[in-house]
């Protein structure tokens, strides 16, 4: 709520609080519109990128093992190369571009 931050688009770490800022909005105030955080961004990418590995699954539920494999290791072990990542995410495109192998 930015009723606890007086001035949000310069200083929102809320009033009282000692989180860092952005740590607690998603969303900034505007003239007449918000903006979104980088926070914001990234989960509507990871959306997108969700629905495009569903996409990927619908189709060969091994090819979507495969692409989310070579990204996610574990839990807590994963690529972190960006380059890595867009090279996938293009590699997932590509292949729901080409039409489906007819029995």
């Amino acid at each position: 709520r930015w009723e606890n931050c007086p001035d949000p688009l310069h200083d929102v770490t809320p009033v009282g609080q000692t989180w860092p800022g952005g740590d607690c909005y998603i969303l900034y105030p505007g003239h007449d519109k918000v903006y979104p955080s980088l926070r914001a961004r990234a989960m509507r990418d990871g959306i997108h990128d969700y629905d495009l590995l569903r996409m990927v699954a619908a189709r060969d539920k091994a090819k979507a093992e495969q692409f989310c494999s070579s990204i996610v290791q574990g839990p807590d072990s994963y690529q972190l190369s960006t380059a890595h990542f867009r090279q996938v995410h293009r590699q997932m495109l590509h292949y729901l571009s080409q039409p489906e192998a007819q029995p």
